[in-house]
């Protein structure tokens, strides 16, 4: 329906919106569990800030899987594009919430999640 092809390189927009949306709605469940641990369980701030990231890298992987399960092709570009498209939308919500500042660490966490969710589609497409 949505396919970019040019030469031997495909990509399916459908996968990768799959696979975007389907971790997008694990990260907005891990946040639900996590908000009522949070509440019965007194937990410490950098402890909450470690769960957070794994249910983030955790949850780009699946979608980096899905989308190249999905599209059965390329599976590290459409992995990878998960990953940067929900970096992404999860910058830009954050700057309505505080400012933004660049540094070197947004930069390490925008590629760290690239690479997550392209390993992810790179185990994705082997699954097919």
């Amino acid at each position: 329906m949505f396919d970019i092809q040019k030469d031997k390189a495909s990509m399916k927009l459908t996968g990768v919106l799959l696979g975007l949306s389907i971790s997008i709605l694990l990260l907005l469940l891990g946040l639900v569990i996590v908000s009522f641990i949070i509440n019965f369980v007194n937990i410490s701030s950098l402890t909450t800030d470690k769960i957070m990231s794994i249910i983030n890298y955790s949850v780009v992987f699946i979608g980096g899987l899905i989308a190249a399960y999905t599209s059965k092709n390329k599976g590290w570009l459409n992995g990878g594009l998960v990953g940067l498209i929900y970096i992404v939308i999860l910058i830009i919500l954050g700057s309505f919430m505080t400012t933004l500042v660049f540094s070197g660490s947004l930069l390490l966490k925008i590629l760290t999640v690239c690479l997550i969710s392209a390993l992810g589609g790179i185990i994705g497409i082997n699954m097919v």
